[in-house]
């Protein structure tokens, strides 16, 4: 299918911790997942997806699951 590959969804959530280390108070924190790399993947795909990742001024970047498609 060509329409998930090309699918990226920004979602942000603010969450009030109030036990947490004042330090951290504005820490973005950045999760992506499912990026599939595989043959499909191109590196105009890839810059997108940096591109994105990169305009929401992250303190960590977490990369979950999927980050490459089985047999690449």
């Amino acid at each position: 299918c060509l329409i998930e590959p090309n699918w990226l969804e920004i979602n942000r959530l603010h969450l009030n911790l109030p036990h947490l280390a004042s330090e951290f108070n504005g820490y973005r924190i950045v999760q992506i997942s499912d990026i599939h790399t595989d043959k499909w993947t191109n590196q105009k795909r890839l810059n997108r997806i940096f591109r994105l990742v990169n305009q929401q001024k992250p303190d960590l970047v977490v990369i979950t699951g999927d980050l490459v498609t089985r047999h690449s």
